[in-house]
């Protein structure tokens, strides 16, 4: 069964995402919408069991990824050259 999150986002392949074989865009601004969006690759990305996700892999043309570590609960997000911490 899908989660709430797994039902608004395609987990994308190399074959078939242009974003993943082409530069994203840089992140001038954070905004609600860019939290939210980090939000939900987080649970996105904990409900696969993965360490990462970057924004191209669910079609956001954008340079953003989502980290952790299996071994502290530190949530790390990466905003084109700012580090935000949870």
């Amino acid at each position: 069964m899908q989660s709430e999150v797994s039902k608004f986002y395609h987990i994308e392949t190399w074959d078939d995402n242009k974003y993943l074989r082409t530069p994203s865009e840089k992140i001038t601004k954070i905004t609600p919408d860019l939290i939210d969006l980090a939000d939900d690759m987080f649970a996105l990305m904990y409900e696969n069991d993965w360490v990462g996700l970057a924004a191209p892999q669910i079609g956001k043309d954008i340079r953003f990824i989502v980290v952790t570590s299996r071994k502290d609960t530190k949530k790390m997000t990466r905003i084109s050259e700012w580090d935000c911490y949870d």
